[in-house]
């Protein structure tokens, strides 16, 4: 039998102590990595939405009728897992200059920020791509494309002009957007404008109804389709059809999709507007039945995507002077601050996604100078 001198066993008790602790902090070092790596995984994860409840006949005044801010209690129940094939479904832009590009990589930069786990399609010139010019606003759309494809995972689609009816020009259309059949169904959002939360519009790419094209209505009455809110499924028949009738008769999309597509079997599904608002025009603000009763909060809560479509203004992507921005804005109350916030929400991730400050509208500049010379003005 070994006897331990005290010192020995003051030893032995210090390694031990040692030992324990240095077991208990590694333990502990190790739980956290693994919590900050669950963290880490669920912060990237995609947001998969639930599928939608069953539709009703579509009422037209659903939509405009509706209290601006108000949010079905069952939208909090929205996250859900899905199969879904998402490699299939996606939101598509289409940039037809070198204006529109940075607006469009704002999109999906947006949907990148919301993790959407859909597609990101981008439609832009071939030209852009076959022209060795050192233009500098070429050079600038190049390195946005770039930018778009790297950090958003964009993918670029390079197409051609169709034929303009009655002209031996050529343009750009939407009609392109139904030649990309290696997708089942894309969401088209009217630039320019700020993607609030993408969620509600991941569930309806995912789970509406399948048909060639779904839209919102241009007016009450719901006669006709408005193209600046759509869901279409890509068909080769559909884009022959489209491209013919564009070479025939019509040179406008807008008149063109009208004209093809009947309001009466084309309209959005109703479901998903009871819960949220899923495209809103910054004009709505501006002329609310009762101002008082808007609550920003509640509408930034429920809102999907705002398109900033004030006539009176170029675009939310052109510096105007401030004391327009006042003129125009709603005259009071929380409805005022929800537009100044969008527009300045706008200005910002401009900035942040492109790289690039606000255009000079110098044409609009100058067609609003001699409307309002004509008129006695010279007012802004």
């Amino acid at each position: 039998m070994v006897l331990l001198t005290s010192g020995q066993v003051s030893m032995v008790i210090s390694s031990t102590i040692i030992f324990v602790f240095t077991f208990l902090l590694f333990l502990s070092g190790y739980l956290l990595q693994q919590q900050t790596v669950r963290g880490l995984q669920a912060a990237i994860k995609p947001r998969l939405p639930a599928p939608l409840p069953a539709t009703e006949t579509y009422d037209p005044h659903a939509r405009l009728a509706r209290r601006p801010g108000f949010r079905d209690a069952k939208y909090d129940n929205f996250l859900q897992e899905a199969e879904v094939q998402w490699h299939k479904l996606g939101y598509v832009q289409l940039v037809r200059n070198h204006d529109e590009v940075c607006t469009a990589v704002m999109h999906f930069a947006d949907l990148h920020r919301d993790r959407s786990p859909a597609t990101r399609i981008l439609l832009f010139p071939r030209s852009w791509i076959e022209d060795d010019d050192a233009d500098p606003y070429l050079v600038t759309s190049r390195r946005l494309l770039r930018t778009a494809v790297r950090r958003y995972k964009v993918v670029l689609r390079p197409i051609g002009p169709l034929r303009v009816a009655d002209d031996s020009s050529f343009a750009y259309s939407l009609t392109s957007m139904f030649s990309l059949t290696d997708f089942d169904r894309l969401i088209y959002l009217a630039p320019s404008g700020v993607i609030i939360d993408s969620l509600a519009l991941d569930s309806l790419l995912a789970f509406s109804p399948q048909k060639r094209l779904a839209a919102l209505p241009a007016d009450p009455s719901a006669s006709k389709i408005s193209t600046s809110f759509m869901v279409l499924q890509p068909s080769v028949s559909t884009f022959k059809e489209l491209s013919a009738a564009r070479a025939e008769r019509v040179s406008d999309d807008e008149a063109l999709f009208q004209q093809y597509f009947d309001a009466h079997s084309s309209l959005l599904p109703p479901s998903l507007e009871l819960d949220t608002t899923l495209y809103y025009e910054s004009t709505e603000l501006r002329f609310l039945g009762d101002p008082d009763s808007f609550n920003s909060t509640a509408f930034f809560g429920s809102t999907s995507y705002v398109r900033l479509a004030d006539p009176e203004l170029p675009g939310p992507e052109y510096d105007v002077p401030y004391g327009k921005m006042v003129e125009l804005r709603p005259k009071k109350g929380e409805a005022r601050w929800a537009w100044e916030r969008l527009y300045f929400k706008f200005h910002h991730r401009r900035m942040e996604v492109c790289g690039l400050d606000l255009l000079t509208p110098r044409k609009w500049i100058q067609e609003k100078a001699k409307a309002e010379e004509s008129s006695g003005s010279t007012e802004l």
